[in-house]
C-alpha cells in the first residue's frame, strides 16, 4: 500500500526518466493527521528535488476503501466534537481559519518555510527542528486534496488547497463540488 515505500521509490525511478510530466503523489494520514507529518514532508521535499520541482502532493483522507475514509472522517468529526472547551480554544486561537483536519497541512507549509519548525497541539509535540530536505518549488508543491463529497471540497477550499474529485459522480455532481 501506500505507507510503505514503493510509492515513493517508484516516483523517484520516474523523475530520473522524464523531463517535463508533472509527478504525483497521494499520501495517506496527513488530512486527518493520524501519523506524525515530518517524515512525509521529508518524502515529498526529496520527491520534489529529484524531479526538478515537478510534483503535486494529494492528500487522501484515508488509505482503503471509501467506505473506511468515511468511517474516519467521522471518528474525526466525533473527536472534533468532543474537544474540551480549553482545547477547542486554544485550537481556535492557532489557526481560527483552519480546521482541526487540516493540522497535519499546516504542518507541512510551516516545516517547508526557511525557518525552524516547531509544533504544540493536543495531538502533537515537535521540539525545534529543521526539517530538510526543502522543496524546490517555493512556497512548497501543489497540495491538492482528494475526496468525493461536497464536504471534502469545502473543506480544501478553507484550508487553500486544489480539490481532486474521484466521486465518480457526473458533470452535475462535479459543478456542486465545485460551487
Amino acid at each position: 500500500g501506500f505507507r510503505g515505500g514503493v510509492p515513493a521509490i517508484w516516483l523517484a525511478g520516474l523523475a530520473g526518466k522524464t523531463k517535463s510530466i508533472r509527478l504525483g503523489w497521494g499520501v495517506p494520514g496527513v488530512w486527518p493527521p493520524t501519523v506524525a507529518p515530518v517524515r512525509e514532508a521529508e518524502q515529498a521535499a526529496t520527491l520534489d528535488g529529484a524531479c526538478g520541482g515537478r510534483l503535486d502532493v494529494a492528500v487522501l483522507p484515508e488509505v482503503g476503501d471509501r467506505a473506511r475514509a468515511v468511517a474516519v472522517v467521522d471518528q474525526v468529526a466525533d473527536v472534533d466534537a468532543s474537544l474540551d472547551a480549553e482545547v477547542a480554544a486554544e485550537l481556535s486561537a492557532a489557526a481560527p481559519s483552519t480546521d482541526v483536519r487540516d493540522e497535519g497541512i499546516r504542518m507541512w507549509v510551516e516545516m517547508w518555510a526557511p525557518a525552524t519548525f516547531s509544533w504544540t497541539s493536543p495531538r502533537f509535540s515537535v521540539p525545534p527542528i529543521d526539517v530538510v530536505p526543502k522543496p524546490v518549488q517555493r512556497p512548497h508543491p501543489p497540495l491538492w486534496l482528494v475526496g468525493w463529497s461536497a464536504e471534502h471540497a469545502v473543506h480544501a477550499g478553507r484550508a487553500g488547497l486544489g480539490f481532486l474529485d474521484v466521486s465518480g459522480g457526473g458533470l452535475e455532481l462535479w459543478a456542486e463540488h465545485r460551487e
